[in-house]
């Protein structure tokens, strides 16, 4: 009785600091983006809550649901990412069990964060540094919120990216977790925001229906651009285009990786072989194109 009484304080006390981010409605909408092997959508909702090392935290269920393209066969695949809030700070459980800083709101504008890739099936990626270019206000109903943007540096591979981070909402421009943007080429996994709702709101956050499956390959259209140099020992520029995102496939319309806005893309690391280069516009319009990779 005594233990059962002391495991009641602990969550007493505990449920006293801010869980803001996660309320019971809230509802995350990805579009998941892979369209030569599969596509589709991601909601994100709360599960329920947990106790891991004596915090108070948040089960996450994400429920994917796409369709293979080459067949037409759907996926669905659950995952229960573990998270919680704490003095406008977000932690995620990683894989090694430990929580990691994911999201931090008490930062001033020329603030860096840095995202150190600590998972144990992951050797050849360095740190991400985040730097806090500017800070603007993000209405939703009654509530103002912060609105960060990000632009950072992946020193393994020599590119740059801008990322935007919504308080209570979290980052818009790919999956929940910071951490995985880039990680040994490849981006996460093929993620986008495409809106948020809670219990008296809702924030599209993408101009094209979050909930769109497709059905053939039928969706490609013809989108000129430019693959230069083609054969490519290296690195390879997308020429020609305004792309929203880019992804690698080999020929089987297995994704390789996945790209934002990188006008100069590194393929050195595939083997010698043909690969497809996959673009989706801001419309949502598919083109794709073919490599020579020496």
């Amino acid at each position: 009785m005594k233990s059962f009484i002391y495991l009641l304080l602990i969550l007493s006390s505990l449920s006293l600091y801010g869980q803001d981010w996660f309320q019971p409605d809230d509802l995350w909408t990805f579009r998941y983006f892979s369209p030569f092997s599969t596509s589709g959508y991601m909601e994100m909702t709360v599960l329920r809550d947990t106790v891991v090392s004596g915090q108070l935290a948040k089960v996450m269920q994400e429920d994917y649901t796409a369709i293979k393209q080459s067949n037409g066969d759907s996926v669905l695949i659950t995952v229960n990412p573990i998270v919680y809030e704490l003095d406008k700070r977000v932690y995620i459980l990683d894989s090694r069990d430990s929580f990691r800083l994911n999201y931090d709101f008490n930062l001033s504008v020329g603030d860096s964060i840095i995202y150190d890739i600590d998972n144990e099936f992951v050797d050849c990626a360095l740190p991400v540094v985040y730097h806090l270019d500017s800070l603007a206000h993000f209405v939703v109903g009654t509530d103002t919120l912060v609105h960060q943007f990000f632009s950072y540096k992946d020193f393994n591979w020599d590119f740059e990216g801008k990322r935007e981070v919504i308080e209570t909402i979290g980052n818009v421009e790919s999956g929940f977790d910071m951490q995985d943007i880039h990680v040994c080429f490849f981006d996460a996994p093929g993620t986008w925001l495409c809106s948020f709702s809670d219990l008296d709101n809702e924030v599209p956050l993408m101009d094209r229906d979050c909930y769109e499956l497709p059905v053939s390959t039928e969706d490609f259209v013809s989108i000129p651009f430019v693959l230069s140099p083609n054969p490519v020992t290296d690195r390879i520029q997308i020429k020609g285009i305004d792309y929203k995102r880019a992804e690698v496939c080999n020929l089987q319309g297995e994704m390789l990786a996945t790209f934002n806005r990188e006008e100069v893309i590194d393929v050195s690391y595939l083997f010698d072989g043909i690969y497809l280069i996959i673009v989706e516009l801001a419309s949502g319009q598919l083109g794709q194109q073919t490599f020579v990779k020496l």
